[in-house]
């Protein structure tokens, strides 16, 4: 059992069974589907969200304010143990920045017996998971206290590598992660670039493919070229495509049998920005690649 809670935000793309087994803590995200704003522990699913947004309804998120960071912090502090948040990559949200600005203030406090650690993952979704479940492993395996497992996450977290694509590429787009011109062009031609998070956690190309067949096996062959054995945990993320999730799943075991394979779908405030159609898989790596 650890001594201290290990947090994060919905974008973690945990189902609420996993954070429940684990001991973990998790902010919910707002976000908005046509009018109507929503709270990724509303149920609206990501088969619905991604039905809209084929359907041409627009989707917005919000992150976390400072206020609301204050607030989840405060009601862990009476639990009476140190706090290790790890958050969204700053490089695509302000959360980890606000949460920053919470944890400093409540540090400064004298009523704070404990401190509350922040760390900027530079990952997003299942690569925020992947830490939280490497960390809790290593914690509890070597008795480490909160400040040992930042120190653990810190020395890592450029090593999950995190290789996806997309079905179609106007919805990173709408959601400023990707070039317009380049995703209305790409979408005429089919073009299914293989993407990762950079060590800035920023997402980049890695491989331009044309079609959604060879992006998927570009993916695998990804996996097979990099893959370190360092975490026997491999996290896969789908939205909407199950079916491939698992089709891919089946191949990397093939690959290597030894792995742990999870697959999850994408939450609801990371299927708003990619869309439908998202593979991603995420492992353990010497370093991103730029």
């Amino acid at each position: 059992m650890l001594n201290f809670i290990i947090s994060s935000e919905s974008t973690c793309d945990l189902t609420a069974d996993q954070i429940t087994a684990n001991n973990f803590s998790v902010i919910p995200m707002n976000f908005l589907v046509g009018e109507k704003e929503y709270s990724s522990t509303d149920g609206l699913s990501t088969n619905e969200i991604c039905k809209r947004m084929r359907e041409g309804q627009s989707v917005k998120t919000f992150q976390v304010t400072v206020e609301q960071a204050t607030d989840y912090l405060s009601e862990l502090l009476k639990q009476g143990k140190d706090i290790v948040h790890l958050s969204f990559s700053s490089a695509m949200s302000g959360t980890c920045d606000n949460f920053r600005r919470a944890a400093q203030a409540l540090n400064a406090a004298e009523k704070s017996a404990n401190k509350i650690y922040i760390v900027d993952t530079l990952c997003q979704s299942f690569g925020v998971a992947f830490l939280m479940y490497w960390a809790k492993e290593q914690a509890e395996k070597n008795g480490w206290d909160a400040r040992q497992t930042v120190d653990f996450i810190e020395s890592k977290k450029l090593t999950v590598s995190h290789t996806f694509v997309v079905d179609d590429l106007k919805f990173l787009a709408r959601g400023g992660r990707l070039n317009a011109p380049m995703a209305f062009i790409g979408n005429i031609i089919q073009l299914k670039p293989v993407l990762h998070l950079n060590s800035n956690g920023q997402i980049v190309q890695r491989v331009k493919v044309i079609g959604r067949k060879k992006s998927i096996t570009t993916v695998i062959e990804e996996f097979k070229k990099h893959y370190n054995g360092d975490c026997k945990q491999v996290f896969i993320s789908e939205s909407a495509c199950r079916q491939e999730a698992e089709s891919v799943a089946a191949r990397l075991k093939e690959i290597n049998p030894e792995i742990e394979i999870i697959i999850n779908q994408l939450g609801p405030v990371i299927t708003s920005h990619a869309g439908p159609g998202v593979i991603a898989v995420y492992f353990t790596v010497n370093d991103r690649m730029e």
